[in-house]
C-alpha cells in the first residue's frame, strides 16, 4: 500500500517567507514537495475565507508564512495574520476541521533553512492526520451548523456562503451591521463571521452586542 502523501498549500509573504523558500532552492536544502507555493504581498492579507477555498479544492493542510513581528514591510500585517489565525482555528474545530491542518510561521529571507524544516515537519504532520474530509475533527453534524456572515463586501459574503453551502452548513449572509444584529436577535447561529471594518458599525462594536 502507497503511502499517502497530502496536498498543502503554502500562503507566503513575498519578502520573507518566499524568499525564504527560494533561499533554500538556491542552497539546494531538499524539503517535502508536497507544498504548493501561492504568493502574497504580505500574511496580513490571509483571508479565512481562502483556507476554506484551499479545503474545499482538496488541500489536506494550509501553511501561512509572514515576516517576523517588527519586520513586517507594512507594519502590522503580520500581527493582523496572528489575530485572524487565532479566531480560525476555533472557527475550523467548530465545522469538523483539525484547527492542525493550519498553521502560521515566521519566516525571513535568510531562512532558508528553517523554511526547509517547518514544510518537513507540516508535512509529516499532516500525513499522520491522513486525507483531509470534512467530519474528521469534531464528528459533529455540520448541516446542522447555523452560520451567519456579516461582511460590507458581497464579493467576500458570496464566497464565504458558496464554501459554506457546499459543507452543507445552512448559513444566512447579510451586508448591514444593524439589519445582522436584527437577525442574530431573532435567531440563534452556531458560528458568527464578522469582518473588523465596516460602515455605520464595526466588527468589535457588533460583537459587544451580541
Amino acid at each position: 500500500m502507497s503511502q499517502f502523501e497530502p496536498r498543502i498549500i503554502g500562503l507566503v509573504c513575498q519578502w520573507c517567507t518566499y524568499t525564504g523558500a527560494d533561499l533554500a532552492g538556491t542552497s539546494r536544502r531538499k524539503y517535502a514537495p508536497n507544498i504548493r507555493l501561492i504568493r502574497m504581498m504580505c500574511s496580513g492579507r490571509m483571508d479565512p475565507a481562502f483556507i476554506l477555498r484551499a479545503f474545499e479544492m482538496g488541500a489536506d493542510g494550509v501553511l501561512v508564512g509572514g515576516c517576523h513581528p517588527g519586520d513586517c514591510h507594512y507594519s502590522e500585517g503580520n500581527y493582523k495574520a496572528l489575530r485572524r489565525s487565532i479566531l480560525l482555528k476555533k472557527m475550523l474545530a467548530q465545522l469538523g476541521i483539525e484547527p492542525e491542518r493550519f498553521r502560521l510561521e515566521w519566516i525571513s529571507a535568510s531562512e532558508g533553512e528553517r523554511f526547509a524544516q517547518v514544510v518537513d515537519e507540516f508535512t509529516e504532520q499532516i500525513r499522520k492526520l491522513g486525507p483531509f474530509s470534512l467530519g474528521n475533527g469534531s464528528g459533529s453534524k455540520l448541516g446542522e451548523k447555523k452560520i451567519m456572515v456579516v461582511d460590507d463586501e458581497p464579493v467576500v459574503g458570496e464566497i464565504c456562503g458558496r464554501i459554506l453551502h457546499s459543507d452543507g452548513l445552512q448559513v444566512d449572509y447579510e451586508n448591514n451591521p444593524k439589519l445582522a444584529l436584527e437577525k442574530l436577535g431573532s435567531k440563534k447561529y452556531d458560528l458568527v463571521l464578522l469582518d473588523l471594518k465596516m460602515p455605520e458599525m464595526d466588527g468589535r462594536e457588533l460583537l459587544k452586542k451580541i
